[in-house]
């Protein structure tokens, strides 16, 4: 009989430190987005949904709901609705990186690939 102890994947980086990847990736995506963020309304339909989420109303269809209530929920934050969607859109693009982030990293086990 073999004896032996099945290989341990050599990995040069601790499993405390690769936690660590999407959080540090999916705040420097925030950072680019804080940076670059529009504070006032764009083209298409941000000044609509600006609008529906200070007073609650309710777009065309689908009308939106959650977007709704997260923009609501960011108008408390900030005083002026444009700057608050245009935030809140900035938080959600942050959360979808460093998820994406998280599941190439848990997919490859590859720090390189998850940054």
């Amino acid at each position: 009989m073999d004896k032996r102890k099945p290989a341990q994947p050599n990995s040069a980086h601790p499993a405390a430190v690769m936690r660590f990847i999407p959080l540090t990736t999916g705040l420097l995506s925030f950072v680019v987005y804080w940076c670059t963020l529009l504070p006032e309304v764009g083209p298409g339909d941000s000044a609509e949904l600006a609008l529906q989420a200070y007073q609650l109303g309710v777009t065309h269809p689908p009308g939106y709901p959650v977007h709704s209530l997260l923009g609501k929920l960011f108008t408390f934050v900030c005083a002026e609705p444009a700057l608050a969607t245009n935030l809140l859109s900035a938080v959600c693009a942050a959360v979808a990186v460093g998820l994406l982030s998280a599941i190439v990293l848990y997919l490859t086990g590859g720090w390189c690939a998850a940054t």
